[in-house]
C-alpha cells in the first residue's frame, strides 16, 4: 500500500534561542514555546509553515553555506513572493538576493536571519500547469452569523482576518488562525433549508489564467469572474460548480489584510 507523504518542517538548532524566537515573530510567525520539556523547543508558526527551534550546545551556529560551500538553510515555497519580499524588507531585515528569476525558473529571493541561515522563499515560474493546490477556506451559511464567530473564535481560537463589504448588508468575513480559514456569510432569504450551511469551498492557485485555460479546454463552464486587484496586488477569483452543483471557489493572490 502506497503512503503519501503529507508535509515537512523545519528544525533549526539555536545558540540564541529566544531572540531567534523574537525574529521569527516580527515576520508573522505564531511561537508555541516548550521550555520545560525533556528537550526544550519552540515550534514557530506561520501558514503553512512550521519551524523548530532546539538549543544548540554551540556558541555560534555554523550556516550550510559556511559548513559544506554552499546552500541555504531552508527553503520555503511561497505563491505570493512578492508581497512577502516587501513585507521582510519593510522591516529592515538583511536581503541577500533580491526577487529574481533564476536561472532554474524560480522566482524567489534570500534574505538572512538573526543567526545568519540563509532563508530563500520561492516558486516555480512560467508553467502553464495548474500548480500549487491548497484549500483556502470552506464557507458556511449562518442563522446566526455572531454565535457562530463566537463560537469559532472560542473553541478554535480563530479571529477575523479579512473583512469584504463593511457596514453594508451582505457583509461576510474571514475567520482564520495558521492556515486555516473559515468565510460566514448571513444567511440569504432565499435558502429555506434551515438545514443548509455550506455555502463553498475555495482552492488557492498560483495562475487563474493557468486554470482559466484549462477550464476552457475542457468546455467547464465558468460561473463568474471577480478581480479584486490594485496596483500593487494581485486578487482574482472565479466559480465554478462540480457534477453535481456544489461551488468550488478558485483564488489567486489572497491574503489576509489583519
Amino acid at each position: 500500500m502506497s503512503i503519501g507523504l503529507q508535509s515537512s518542517l523545519q528544525i533549526f538548532p539555536s545558540s540564541a534561542f529566544l531572540k531567534t524566537k523574537e525574529f521569527y515573530e516580527q515576520i508573522g510567525f505564531r511561537a508555541v514555546c516548550y521550555l520545560d520539556s525533556n528537550q526544550p523547543h519552540i515550534c514557530l508558526y506561520r501558514d503553512s509553515i512550521e519551524i523548530i527551534l532546539t538549543k544548540s550546545h554551540l556558541d555560534k551556529i555554523r550556516p550550510n553555506r559556511d559548513v559544506h560551500g554552499y546552500g541555504y538553510d531552508a527553503y520555503f515555497i511561497s505563491t505570493d513572493q512578492t508581497d512577502l519580499y516587501y513585507e521582510i524588507k519593510r522591516k529592515d531585515i538583511k536581503i541577500i538576493k533580491e526577487l529574481i528569476l533564476t536561472d532554474y525558473s524560480n522566482k524567489e529571493f534570500i534574505f538572512e536571519d538573526n543567526e545568519g541561515r540563509w532563508i530563500a522563499i520561492g516558486c516555480k515560474e512560467g508553467s502553464k500547469e495548474v500548480l500549487g493546490l491548497q484549500l483556502s477556506h470552506i464557507a458556511l451559511y449562518c442563522n446566526d452569523i455572531c454565535a457562530m464567530e463566537k463560537f469559532y473564535s472560542a473553541v478554535l481560537e480563530l479571529r477575523r482576518v479579512r473583512l469584504f463589504n463593511e457596514g453594508k448588508d451582505d457583509e461576510f468575513f474571514i475567520l482564520g488562525r495558521d492556515n486555516f480559514r473559515i468565510e460566514l456569510f448571513k444567511k440569504r432569504n432565499d435558502i429555506h433549508n434551515e438545514n443548509t450551511s455550506f455555502k463553498h469551498f475555495a482552492i488557492e492557485i498560483q495562475s487563474l489564467d493557468n486554470l482559466i485555460a484549462l477550464l476552457n479546454k475542457h468546455n467547464i463552464t465558468i460561473d463568474k469572474i471577480i478581480d479584486y486587484s490594485k496596483e500593487n496586488e494581485i486578487f482574482k477569483i472565479c466559480f465554478i460548480k462540480d457534477p453535481e452543483n456544489n461551488v468550488i471557489e478558485f483564488m489567486e493572490g489572497y491574503h489576509d489584510q489583519v
